[in-house]
């Protein structure tokens, strides 16, 4: 299962996502679809969307039974220790960041 949300996208572009998949929602693509057709719109998404914002969630087979990837998204897609989260930049959790990596490097 491949889950695309786009924000701002071009017409060319929400043509070619229901090629593949169902417009269930603006914006919100759902649907089945090979990994080579996945990796096709995804390189379609990111070269066309723009000054929009991009993310992808498919089914994969890792714990958390999915993946994702985020194009100019506000949240950044991170890997814990094999888990994807999302994490939200804000000026705080950018203070947060560097005040971790500078801890970081003091302990080494």
């Amino acid at each position: 299962m491949i889950v695309v949300i786009v924000q701002k996208p071009p017409a060319q572009l929400r043509g070619e996502l229901t090629r593949w998949l169902l417009e269930v929602d603006t914006g919100v693509y759902v649907g089945t679809a090979a990994a080579r057709v996945r990796e096709h719109l995804w390189g379609r998404v990111r070269g066309e969307v723009g000054t929009g914002r991009a993310l992808m969630i498919w089914s994969d087979k890792n714990e958390q039974r999915l993946s994702m990837l985020g194009h100019h998204y506000l949240w950044t897609v991170e890997d814990f220790d094999g888990l994807n989260l999302l994490r939200k930049e804000t000026a705080e959790s950018r203070k947060l960041s560097a005040y971790g990596q500078r801890s970081t490097m003091l302990d080494t």
